[in-house]
């Protein structure tokens, strides 16, 4: 795992880090982007999709 990196995003900070060489976004800080209130709500519906996409 790396270092946090942060980016600015329409003056919003995303935090990043490096993982298995992907790239991982803090949630929160892409919540905080796209104007969704509760990213905890947006956690379980990302991992409800996963769920039924995984085969």
């Amino acid at each position: 795992m790396s270092a946090i990196v942060p980016f600015t995003f329409e003056d919003t900070t995303i935090r990043t880090l490096t993982r298995a060489d992907e790239p991982w976004f803090v949630l929160a800080d892409v919540c905080r982007v796209l104007k969704l209130e509760n990213p905890t709500c947006s956690a379980a519906r990302l991992m409800m999709m996963k769920r039924v996409f995984t085969v």
